[in-house]
């Protein structure tokens, strides 16, 4: 990194007379006028709207005002940007805040249920500097929070209303940027340690590089698992303290209110995990996160499988019912091991439930996978049951239901108890047993799965992705379900590279209202539809398969209609074991190339692969016709894919006006069909568009009388998919940004020395400017804020901006008096990724001297 160094500096009013006079610095290298003559430099810096800046940062000429605690937290406007800086006493540079330290930052503000609170931490210290999210009630109660110790924390807001936003030190000092806003139609998925996860309190899963000889001193007792491998960990309450932030009392640092005890334990356990992550000696620290099943149940039953000839099952048997060579692992509340549908079907399986009240069988792990129940108020699922059931019930025996592929064999490992809910540890287990791998029951499968099905789904399993690498290195393919929220929510394991993502269609062949649809969908299959009876049989559109029922006492075999991606999923695993009947050689890369390639499919709407149903819905007899003929496959031209730019719309407190514009991504002719908004308070107008409907458009508001924070829609048609736009804008906030004090270099763009400096505060959202007696020549001018108090502008987590960008300076030639040179300072957010706005000067910080 070069640094343009400034010296010889006097800033303020008792050496200059006053913000906005300037400083002369160093004699400069450029050409000048031999007369002596001089010139003026003027303009105006401005601040985007919806730009804030923390109020008590580190910068001794900096405005102050104590955002520290709830009651005086700043208000901000919505969607914004905020700039700013913490620290703990005695951590970060010296400055207003380094003695007694600035460990909180206090908002209030009104959010969106949905929106999304993200904060940038702006060092690359990260061992060191280490701040944390939090969103609270304005009784300083604790909604949620981000307690990574990575450099990205992020929240969703849960419900409408005003709230607290806290950004706290938890070790060391550093400039941050807070993003607040809509989510912009790209799911972003951050590993942050959230409150509102759903994990066991007081549970880690961990693994030592070495393994410390008195886990006591590290807060831990030892559950389960071995020290070659990940292990089970309770923490040890008489050691709490090894998990508190150092450098601090408890009496310091601001201490929330809990909605229960429950959360209080649960946001221990969250400071526990960060700091084993912390460690050198520790390889890997997680949360131990439930899992829980993904169906939603029905207890009525249904006497037509309309799924199954929805994927063309019945010429696909007259090629293949299926082989007992082919295992498939399924992992769930374990199964009914004496259903009339499924005797016969099983190999060896397991119980992986460590935890006796959730597993409700008496016992910790044995290798006994039947399914007690999961002691539900209305009665159990009996989900792995039901799931089994569709992949390979006795068929052709005038009894029960049809499965997809007859003969296949059935390995049932347990992992979900008590409401259907696993632990991430168990369900790891299982998934080691299911490949031939080691595992807690300390025994092998006498043949390992061919596929694993998991119809269950929960938050990600951030070092899964070694496991999932050495499952497929053995063959063994992994099918999930892409989960029942009904939005672009990633559903992990489903969402993993290495893991095929089923969605769920329902009858007429349209996404299921509760099928997640994002980038992790790979294929769709049928999964019911609850609310729908389209073919009028007085019964609604579920999948029929074999199940129990213990809501009058015994557990009773029988058979039900249950709708959910978990049932999807199931018909996924069962046409590729219909597939490695016919191909055993058959690999997870060929059947990844072969849905890629439209093989496998029945491309549904959009043309291509979408994140509604991934690349289709499954075609049974297509697949088991491509497994006979891999080679020579040819692969179909490039679909038309619809994107749009900007991905949201954000009309902030002024604007009126702003333009879309439709793109093709792909190839061929992209066509759209409809676009359209669901508030009749914005209009679409073409404004240059082609014949299909390409092109750009004016997006024209009209505000409503009412005050506050609102949110619409735009919604794109077209052959090559659909795109939502969200659109957010506010009625009576400020019209006005602040980036904090700025200050001003007039810079030799020839050495990057800086001549003059001039400083001031934000005037209603401006910055006006004007070196004088400059010498005629060439110049850049460059401003930025000082949030650390470092001596040096432009840092991450800092104001930055130049003429006309910071990115690429444009040359000022100064023969006469110069104006208007104008430009926007912001804080940047994307400087995590890219440490940088792309070019060579934004690597660089900027020194200056007070």
């Amino acid at each position: 990194m070069r640094y343009w160094w400034l010296c010889c500096l006097s800033l303020f009013l008792a050496s200059c007379g006053g913000d906005g006079e300037e400083s002369n610095m160093i004699t400069p290298t450029v050409p000048v006028d031999s007369t002596g003559t001089t010139f003026s430099i003027s303009g105006e810096i401005a601040v985007a709207e919806g730009v804030a800046t923390d109020s008590d940062v580190n910068d001794i000429k900096s405005s102050f005002k104590s955002n520290d605690n709830i009651d005086t937290a700043q208000p901000l406007p919505n969607p914004v940007i905020v700039g700013g800086y913490v620290n703990l006493p005695l951590m970060g540079y010296q400055g207003r805040s380094f003695q007694m330290g600035d460990l909180d930052d206090f908002y209030v503000m009104d959010l969106l249920a949905g929106q999304q609170i993200t904060l940038l931490i702006g060092t690359d210290n990260l061992r060191l500097n280490d701040l944390d999210l939090g969103l609270l009630k304005l009784d300083g109660m604790l909604v949620d929070a981000s307690v990574s110790e990575g450099n990205v924390e992020s929240l969703v807001v849960p419900t409408s209303g005003r709230f607290l936003v806290q950004v706290q030190a938890f070790m060391g000092a550093s400039n941050y940027a807070l993003t607040i806003g809509q989510a912009s139609g790209q799911t972003t998925s951050f590993q942050s340690l959230r409150l509102s996860q759903h994990f066991v309190p007081e549970q880690v899963i961990a693994q030592f590089n070495e393994q410390p000889h008195i886990l006591s001193n590290v807060g831990l007792k030892k559950v389960a698992g071995e020290t070659d491998r990940r292990q089970l960990f309770q923490i040890d309450p008489q050691n709490a303290q090894a998990f508190t932030s150092k450098n601090i009392s408890t009496k310091q640092r601001f201490s929330p209110k809990f909605a229960s005890l429950k959360d209080q334990l649960k946001y221990q356990t969250l400071l526990a995990v960060k700091n084993l992550r912390k460690r050198e000696d520790v390889a890997s620290a997680d949360l131990n996160f439930y899992f829980k099943k993904l169906a939603v149940p029905n207890d009525q039953y249904y006497k037509l499988q309309w799924d199954l000839p929805l994927m063309n099952l019945p010429q696909t048997w007259d090629i293949t019912t299926g082989s007992s060579e082919v295992v498939v692992a399924v992992i769930d509340t374990g199964v009914l091991m004496q259903h009339p549908d499924l005797k016969g079907k099983f190999v060896d399986g397991y119980d992986f439930i460590k935890n006796l009240t959730s597993a409700l069988d008496g016992n910790g792990i044995d290798n006994n996978p039947d399914d007690p129940g999961d002691d539900a108020a209305n009665g159990s699922s009996f989900h792995g049951t039901h799931v089994a059931g569709t992949i390979g019930a006795l068929t052709n025996n005038n009894d029960g239901i049809a499965s997809v592929s007859w003969q296949t064999k059935i390995m049932p490992l347990r992992v979900l108890g008590k409401n259907g809910e696993g632990t991430l540890y168990d369900i790891e287990q299982a998934i080691r047993y299911a490949a031939g791998l080691s595992n807690d029951s300390g025994k092998f499968p006498s043949k390992r799965a061919d596929i694993i099905n998991m119809s269950l789904g929960g938050y990600d399993p951030m070092n899964w992705d070694a496991l999932i690498a050495d499952v497929r290195k053995n063959g063994v393919f992994i099918v999930a379900a892409a989960g029942n929220d009904g939005d672009t929510t990633p559903n992990y394991p489903a969402a993993m590279a290495g893991v095929i993502g089923v969605a769920a269609v329902d009858m007429d062949k349209k996404r299921a209202s509760y099928s997640n649809y994002n980038s992790s969908v790979d294929v769709a299959a049928p999964g019911g539809a609850s609310e729908k009876d389209l073919n009028g049989d007085g019964v609604p559109d579920g999948i029929l398969s074999s199940a129990g029922d213990d809501s009058s006492g015994a557990i009773q075999m029988t058979y039900l209609t249950y709708v959910g991606t978990s049932m999807a999923t199931p018909h996924i695993a069962g046409v590729i074991a219909l597939m490695k009947a016919v191909n055993p050689q058959l690999t997870p890369d060929q059947f990844d190339s072969l849905l890629a390639s439209g093989a496998l499919t029945e491309d549904l709407g959009t043309t291509g692969r979408d994140n509604s149903m991934g690349y289709g819905l499954i075609d049974a007899y297509k697949a088991v016709s491509a497994a006979l003929n891999i080679i020579g496959k040819p692969l179909p031209p490039a679909p038309p894919l619809l994107s749009s730019v900007p991905q949201a719309l954000n009309f902030g407190a002024i604007s009126s006006v702003l333009t879309l514009k439709i793109t093709n991504s792909g190839g061929g002719d992209l066509k759209i069909q409809q676009i359209s908004t669901n508030n009749n308070e914005l209009q679409i107008t073409p404004s240059q568009v082609d014949a299909n409907g390409i092109g750009t458009y004016d997006v024209k508001l009209q505000r409503g009388a009412t005050n506050g924070t609102f949110q619409a829609n735009i919604n794109v048609i077209s052959n090559g998919g659909t795109s939502t736009i969200p659109v957010i804008w506010n009625v009576g906030a400020s019209r006005t940004g602040n980036a904090g004090r700025q200050y001003i270099l007039l810079v030799d763009p020839i050495t990057g020395d800086t001549l003059k400096m001039l400083t001031g505060e934000s005037d209603d959202g401006h910055y006006p400017y004007e070196f004088t007696n400059v010498f005629a020549g060439t110049y850049w001018v460059i401003s930025g804020s000082d949030s650390d108090n470092n001596d040096s502008i432009c840092d991450a987590g800092e104001s930055c901006g130049g003429y006309l960008t910071v990115s690429q300076p444009s040359d000022i030639r100064v023969a006469q008096n110069i104006s208007n040179i104008n430009f926007v300072v912001s804080f940047d957010t994307q400087f995590l990724s890219t440490k940088a706005l792309g070019s060579h000067l934004s690597q660089r910080s900027f020194k200056i001297s007070k």
